[in-house]
């Protein structure tokens, strides 16, 4: 089969970028471990769970011969959301787009034997992957970044039994030269190191090329429980799940943010979010990226915005809030925002 095919079959499939490697002891299992073992939150336990099958595809799929890992570019993010939440659960729209590509590759006889796709929260080194299969380079936002889809993207991996390495220049869609360097935070960046991702992290999360998680409003308003110190509630500004501003400050690639909420995303009200008790609001972030979170997570994440934006609108939800809701750390988030909001001029 000729490499127009191979590419048509991958444009097909809704892939923005695609590599082929071969299944290789890991480079970077060291620094991996050094992470894990560095006081690592409780929010990210399952991170040591299945750290040894991270050493190699044995577990996963025994006789591995082949990986193709894909890269999604995601739609523009909404003000005060995450941009991965743009598109509903990405697990499984990454999941759906790499059984369409091992479909097609089946039916065109490219592949016989076993397969495994693998999608973020299986026990792989996605981000060594990516790089090894010319996707990009690790940034010191500690990020996959694509050279022209930036650092907006998740990534999804097709294990197989069958060697591709016939065919290894026809899969290499839109990729790079692999450069071990790519493999280090912030070694080589294209933006030659300008690290303005480092210098507009609101809670210096990011710091010398170093990664602390415990800082990271993309860990504490997506998988943190309790309480938020005050300087990260702060810091959240208007941000309700997560964090982009790593990402939107990367010089490499740009990317629009719009206000336009999509479903389920526009019924998430502070009035919706707020009054729900925890089984509306689990029926709610279904089939979004926050369903497999804490539902209190999202009220409490509400409570601290409300509070950041310095205005009395919301006051008596707010009270509500710290009278009614059965959580105690959401009740808490509640008080604090009530004590900056009407606090004497």
């Amino acid at each position: 089969m000729d490499a127009d095919r191979i590419h048509d079959i991958i444009e097909q499939c809704e892939i923005d970028a695609l590599g082929l490697l071969r299944p290789d002891a890991m480079l970077t299992l060291d620094i991996y471990h050094a992470f894990i073992e560095n006081d690592l939150p409780t929010g990210l336990q399952y991170l040591i769970r299945g750290a040894e099958h991270r050493r190699s595809f044995e577990a996963l799929l025994p006789n591995t011969q082949s990986v193709l890992c894909a890269a999604f570019l995601l739609p523009p993010a909404f003000e005060g959301w995450a941009r991965f939440c743009a598109i509903g659960d990405y697990h499984e729209i990454v999941r759906a787009r790499l059984t369409r590509l091992e479909q097609s590759l089946r039916k065109e006889k490219l592949i016989h034997g076993h397969t495994r796709i693998c999608v973020d929260s299986a026990p792989v080194l996605e981000r060594e992957l990516g790089v090894r299969a010319g996707l990009g380079w690790i940034s010191s936002n500690h990020q996959l970044v694509h050279p022209m889809l930036g650092a907006g993207i998740v990534l999804g991996e097709l294990l197989l039994t069958d060697n591709l390495d016939p065919y290894a220049s026809a899969f290499q869609w839109h990729t790079i030269p692999f450069d071990p360097r790519a493999l280090i935070p912030g070694s080589h960046c294209l933006c030659h190191n300008q690290r303005l991702c480092e210098q507009n992290c609101p809670t210096h999360a990011l710091e010398h090329h170093t990664y602390h998680v415990n800082r990271c409003l993309a860990y504490l308003t997506t998988q943190h429980t309790g309480v938020l110190e005050d300087e990260h509630a702060l810091a959240m500004g208007n941000c309700v799940w997560g964090c982009d501003r790593c990402q939107t400050h990367c010089p490499v690639a740009k990317y629009a943010q719009t206000t336009e909420m999509n479903m389920p995303y526009a019924m998430l009200s502070p009035e919706c979010v707020l009054t729900a008790s925890a089984k509306k609001l689990t029926r709610l972030l279904a089939g979004s990226p926050m369903q497999a979170a804490h539902p209190r997570i999202l009220q409490r994440n509400y409570c601290y915005v409300l509070g950041n934006q310095n205005d009395t609108t919301y006051a008596d939800l707010l009270k509500y809030v710290a009278q009614n809701n059965p959580c105690e750390w959401v009740q808490a988030a509640a008080c604090r925002s009530l004590r900056m909001i009407l606090k004497p001029l």
